[in-house]
């Protein structure tokens, strides 16, 4: 029985590139821009025979599907070819003994696991409307009680002539009133001066971005995506497995960031830095000192806001897929 996967993710520049790089050479056309194509199993560049199991797979077909065909078998070609020698499964390792040495001792780290959906326009537009869709989810979730009780005191002060306890009811019916006051009570109202002050920071700092997240044991595993590459609209995507999936989903790609290397590479850049200033300060003359102490100012800022956390691991992915 064959492996079938369902592929969520690829980035066809990276796929062009390191499969013309392993197969020594690339075909001469990898994707048709019209409607229909021949067969072009002739036209290819490089070693003979270095891309031919590629181009032999393109037939006549609409555009659309073709390319989709052709990236998910060339993708399949590539990480067959380099599965010993390139590729390192972290799912083979504890994740409590994986080092610096370890994780650089092959070009490709690849991950299986549930994945979280991380789509920060969604994120920061929660801070920016926390307290209009926090009362909102409180009434509607609470509607059908809250009218209850609403009732219930009505009927308490129909049935009384007591000024005192009219006046009481009355205080209590006033409540039902303010639903912004109830959904804090809730925990879902909060104080305005502090959302608007995350929705500044969350927006400097991650915009329109859209990741995943893995975890390995205590490893925080992050994959930042192109939307262009994904195989369908983000939305769908979390409709269909939740922002946080039940099903377990495969990230291949290369290291760009490495907690193990966190400290040391944050230590040789301080010392660089020092060094370049203090170059630079010895010329006060002109913009370029200021120019650059406001750049190390915008550098410190952002990695405040954006810093590697202590156990965190940023892949830059090739493809995501699902194991069928």
């Amino acid at each position: 029985m064959k492996d079938l996967r369902y592929y969520v993710y690829i980035d066809t520049e990276k796929l062009y590139s390191f499969s013309s790089q392993v197969f020594s050479g690339v075909t001469k056309e990898l994707v048709s821009t019209s409607s229909s194509v021949e067969n072009k199993g002739e036209e290819q560049k490089g070693v003979v025979g270095s891309g031919q199991k590629l181009v032999d797979f393109i037939e006549t077909a609409n555009s659309s599907v073709e390319t989709k065909y052709l990236h998910d078998y060339a993708f399949n070609l590539l990480e067959k070819d380099i599965e010993a020698e390139y590729i390192l499964d972290l799912n083979n390792y504890d994740s409590k003994t994986l080092t610096s040495e370890i994780l650089t001792s092959k070009p490709f780290i690849r991950f299986e696991s549930q994945i979280r959906f991380d789509d920060y326009h969604k994120f920061i537009d929660l801070f920016k409307n926390f307290n209009t869709y926090g009362e909102a989810l409180f009434f509607i979730t609470n509607h059908e009680n809250l009218a209850h009780q609403k009732k219930v005191l009505e009927d308490q002060k129909s049935l009384t002539r007591d000024k005192g306890i009219i006046r009481q009811l009355d205080n209590e019916l006033k409540r039902f009133n303010n639903i912004k006051e109830m959904a804090l009570e809730a925990g879902l109202n909060l104080d305005s001066t502090y959302l608007d002050k995350m929705y500044t920071i969350l927006t400097y700092g991650f915009k329109d971005e859209l990741a995943i997240s893995q975890y390995h044991g205590h490893i925080k595993v992050t994959s930042y995506l192109s939307e262009s590459y994904l195989r369908e609209p983000k939305d769908l995507f979390v409709s269909k497995y939740g922002r946080y999936t039940y099903k377990k989903f495969v990230v291949i790609g290369t290291l760009s960031q490495s907690f193990t290397e966190e400290e040391k590479l944050s230590i040789q850049f301080n010392e660089k830095t020092e060094e370049i200033s203090t170059s630079i300060l010895d010329q006060p003359e002109g913009l370029g000192p200021a120019i650059h102490n406001l750049l190390q100012t915008y550098c410190s800022l952002e990695k405040t806001i954006r810093h590697l956390l202590k156990n965190e691991l940023v892949i830059d992915p090739l493809a995501i897929y699902m194991k069928l």
